[in-house]
């Protein structure tokens, strides 16, 4: 695509934008990531084939990388407890990501709740504390798993109290992951029908960075990972053309694949998006380094 050919021809110039500290970010970034799954039992092709599963389903959600790997990496810990499978791990982890679409909740925001509900999992009997942190940010997906769960009534203010009963058996983390799991397919349909936000889209764009930095480093090195990781990038870019067009019409960019008009500009304008948007991360702060330099060389 022409999208592509841009970003090959990029490449030199993309790599002279970073410095050191900002690719070391990106690479910290994606070994977090790895790291999160190693600890969880995973190696060899299982690592790479559920890496695979979690980076599609971080780009259908909008969800940070690092987060989604972060998520399915605690659940994995309590799997034995759990009795989960690693199928049920995975629309676990992609239930909560659908959860986060449809209320249009930015990772960052839902970070604390992504933390208590690994917790919450790790534990018999979920914990009031942990629960009130999760239902700010998660209240679709604690919805519909209150549907999958007995003696709740099939609402969520059902769940609220069998929960808050501190007389009866309360909710355990098993009924808890279990009703996550059966409401993936209702999370999914509710999710489908919402458009991904400006904020998702840069999330996206951070995410394929980071993976594809990651991995060029992982198989060259350091010092050609940049240059690598861009080539990788322009031949997965129909990945990531969902998240570019909403960043290019967030910042008013013509984009116009199907006619094969998108050029350097648009994606120069993308990637310094990026940064603009998630400076708070060294994704974002890589990708900010790059504004000036690529929107001159695209002109």
């Amino acid at each position: 695509s022409s999208i592509g050919a841009s970003l090959k021809g990029l490449a030199g110039t993309i790599a002279a934008a970073f410095t050191g500290r900002e690719l070391v970010g990106l690479l910290d970034s994606f070994t977090r990531y790895e790291n999160a799954l190693k600890v969880a039992g995973l190696e060899g092709q299982n690592l790479a084939t559920v890496q695979e599963q979690l980076f599609n389903v971080a780009q259908r959600n909008g969800v940070q990388l690092e987060a989604i790997g972060t998520l399915y990496g605690r659940a994995a810990q309590s799997a034995d407890t759990l009795g989960a499978s690693q199928a049920e791990l995975l629309k676990f982890t992609e239930a909560v990501s659908a959860s986060l679409r449809i209320t249009g909740t930015s990772t960052q925001e839902a970070s604390g709740s992504l933390l208590q509900l690994g917790q919450a999992l790790g534990s018999p009997r979920v914990q009031a504390e942990e629960f009130n942190s999760i239902i700010d940010t998660m209240r679709p997906l604690l919805k519909e798993a209150a549907k999958e769960i007995d003696g709740t009534g099939g609402t969520l203010d059902g769940l609220i109290r069998k929960l808050k009963d501190a007389q009866g058996p309360g909710v355990s983390n098993i009924e808890l992951f279990q009703g996550i799991v059966k409401a993936l397919e209702r999370l999914e349909e509710t999710a489908g029908k919402t458009a991904l936000t400006v904020s998702a889209g840069f999330t996206n764009l951070g995410s394929a960075l980071t993976r594809y930095f990651g991995e060029a480093d992982k198989a060259n090195g350091v010092s050609a990972a940049l240059g690598a990781a861009i080539q990788t990038l322009a031949h997965n870019v129909d990945l990531i053309i969902p998240s570019l067009a909403i960043v290019a019409t967030a910042l008013g960019a013509n984009y116009a694949v199907a006619a094969g008009a998108a050029t350097v500009a648009n994606i120069s304008l993308a990637a310094s998006a990026v940064g603009a948007a998630t400076s708070m991360t060294a994704t974002g702060a890589a990708a900010f380094a790059m504004q000036a330099r690529l929107a001159g060389a695209a002109t």
